[in-house]
Parts: structure tokens; sequence; C-alpha cells
């Protein structure tokens, strides 16, 4: 696969083929249709997408820092629940 820094740059590509937008994506959909109750959901769910692109690419990116980024998103969504 050619690099392309704009359309599919390599620290986004999880998987061959496999896009960390396309997870994040599904993942959010499977938040929407769960029964639970999430709590802000407007809030919630950019928060928990930014913290799986995060958590999904920081071996490619920013190392520590980027996992320092998931934390902090994770923080925020865990005060929502409480």
């Amino acid at each position: 696969m050619e690099h392309d820094p704009v359309n599919k740059p390599i620290h986004y590509l999880l998987l061959p083929g496999v896009e960390v937008r396309d997870v994040c994506e599904a993942l959010a959909e499977k938040m929407f249709d769960t029964d639970k109750n999430i709590p802000h959901r407007v809030l919630f769910i950019p928060d928990y997408v930014q913290m799986m692109q995060y958590l999904m690419r920081f071996m490619d990116k920013n190392g520590a820092e980027d996992l320092k980024k998931a934390k902090w998103y994770l923080d925020k969504m865990i005060e929502a629940y409480e």
C-alpha cells in the first residue's frame, strides 16, 4: 500500500485495511445501541472515541504522551458515570 499522509496516514491504520476511525465508529454505534443508560451521551461519545484513538495508535505516534491523553479522556468518562 502506498503511503498517503492525507487520506490514509500510517498511524491511523490499526491493521492492514482497518482504520482506527472505522473501529471507533463501530464502537460508538454499539454505545448508541445499548440498553444501558449512558450518561451525557452527547459529550460522552466523543470522549470515548478520542480515548480509543489514542489507545489504538500510541505505539505508532507519541507513545506515553498518547497514553496519558487516553487516560485524561478515561477520567472524564468515569466522572460522567459518578
